[in-house]
């Protein structure tokens, strides 16, 4: 059994009623807690933007991110991490409250929290006595206004931009001069030092390496495409050196903030009390399937790096192989905190494979994107992957999409890592085909995993306004003429699949 059960919306306005009682709003007194015994350990999430697992230094990319190198050799990295969902707003809702999209219900990009639904890291934290603060890219609703669970706000509106950001500071405008990355790490160092006297969480989301690329300008032009050269998956079908020079250059800042944030935990003698945990939002496709972006099932589109950094626990250069998904950092904080996980929480703590741990992990997990309308040529899909085999199912069946079948597809990661074998309709894979439905109609169980039935009255009127040539969007509009190139015949919902 998975061992997880989808938030109760009842049951769960209960626990955010009593957890308000205690807790405040940005802006409003915060709940305080004396701490018996030794001070909790301090939080740092170091989130960055569409970063693959392979692009820093020491998965083998040429470009010299001496700091994220560094924390991984003092850290445990864990090789095999991965999103829930392959999509901004999806994942970091997951981050924030350890459980799957179809759950929290940010299920797109236009997507916000609801804390009535769930809460998040911030606010269970908050009960405890922490000290808050949510600093960089929020991207979840349409606007960057404070959210509860955060004492301190310093939030990009949307995407923001790399040069002369604008900010919602704790409710405010704030014009900025300089390079984005760098201005969110002078903030959220500011954080730490005016609360260095008592536990925090910092929730530190940058926006690099996000398109539209822009290397800070100590960094620009000092990468080559051709450096790059030699480096493309067997699965490439079109070459993208060019953007994956710009991209590594975009990193540079980020791993110059790394250092930076580290050095200044270790002058002020916080670094061997503070979790520290560095990661991405998602993976990024470069060429892989001939594609760019992310969204997709592929492993390049879902494969994030993962360290963390505690010295208490966990050997120096460790590297654990056990999957780890973007749900498990609010239990894992938690447990190490010594602090309870709600019972709805979806992932699980990773706190024991610090230390050696590994009986009991899990099986299987399940990958989960659904259809927007701004991209009608991906289709819903689910995947289920175990330590072998990667399944994939399409509920909304096969006439809708130009780019799949409709059909499932599967792919044996142990022998076919790049996946371009698909083996499902060669009939020698039926055993493991019927297993792997059987684990997805139990997470669909446990989990109350039901399929949004798209609108189709909604979709068309929405797809004929993106395409307009005066309102619309141009590249929304130019990559449906290259899908459609007889003109997007309008939608009808297709037979949807079950799995009662």
């Amino acid at each position: 059994m998975l061992g997880i059960k989808r938030c109760n919306r009842k049951a769960s306005c209960r626990l955010v009623a009593v957890l308000l009682a205690g807790l405040a709003l940005v802006g409003c007194q915060r709940a305080e807690q004396p701490f018996d015994g030794e001070r909790p350990p301090n939080i740092i999430l170091m989130l960055v933007d569409d970063l693959r697992w392979d692009e820093p230094g020491y998965a083998g990319n040429p470009v010299a991110t001496v700091n994220i190198d560094e924390l991984a050799r003092q850290g445990v990295r864990f090789d095999n991490a991965y999103v829930t969902s392959s999509l901004c707003s999806p994942s970091r809702a997951s981050f924030l409250t350890g459980m799957y999209p179809h759950a929290h219900e940010v299920t797109g990009n236009l997507s916000d929290i609801d804390p009535e639904l769930t809460p998040t890291i911030g606010m269970l934290l908050q009960e405890h006595g922490y000290r808050t603060a949510m600093i960089g890219k929020w991207h979840m609703g349409a606007d960057a206004r404070p959210r509860a669970g955060f004492d301190e706000w310093f939030a990009l509106p949307g995407q923001g931009v790399y040069e002369n950001p604008d900010f919602n500071a704790n409710g405010k405008r704030l014009k900025s001069k300089g390079y984005n990355t760098d201005i969110l790490t002078d903030r959220a160092i500011e954080f730490i030092e005016e609360h260095d006297d008592e536990p925090f969480y910092l929730h530190l989301s940058y926006k690099a390496v996000h398109q539209p690329l822009m290397p800070a300008p100590r960094h620009a032009r000092t990468l080559q495409a051709a450096d790059f050269r030699g480096l493309d998956r067997p699965n490439v079908t079109e070459r993208k050196h060019s953007v994956r020079a710009r991209r590594a250059e975009t990193l540079l800042a980020v791993d110059d903030s790394v250092g930076r944030i580290m050095r200044y935990l270790e002058d002020a003698q916080l670094k061997d009390n503070t979790i520290v945990v560095f990661t991405s939002d998602n993976g990024y496709l470069l060429g892989e399937h001939g594609r760019a972006d992310k969204r997709l099932f592929y492993e390049e589109s879902i494969r994030i790096p993962w360290i963390v950094y505690y010295p208490p626990l966990g050997k120096a250069g460790t590297v654990r192989p056990e999957p780890i998904l973007n749900i498990d950092f609010l239990p894992s904080v938690l447990e190490l905190a010594g602090l309870p996980v709600p019972a709805h929480i979806q992932g699980r703590s990773f706190a024991p494979l610090l230390t050696g741990g590994s009986e009991d992990w899990r099986a299987y997990w399940v990958y989960e994107y659904f259809n927007e309308a701004e991209f009608m040529h991906l289709p819903t899909h689910l995947a289920v992957v175990d330590d072998r085999y990667k399944y994939v199912t399409f509920p909304e069946g096969a006439d809708l999409f130009k780019e799949f079948s409709g059909e499932d597809m599967l792919f044996d990661l142990q022998v076919d890592p790049y996946e371009q074998h698909d083996l499902a309709a060669s009939g020698d894979h039926s055993d493991i085909l019927v297993a792997m439905k059987t684990q997805l109609r139990q997470f669909a169980r446990e989990t109350e995993l039901r399929f949004f039935d798209l609108d189709p009255v909604f979709v068309n009127k929405r797809i004929k306004w993106l395409m307009d040539e005066e309102e619309g969007l141009g590249w929304f509009r130019a990559g449906m003429q290259r899908t459609y190139p007889q003109g997007y015949p309008g939608w009808e919902p297709p037979e949807r699949k079950s799995f009662d």
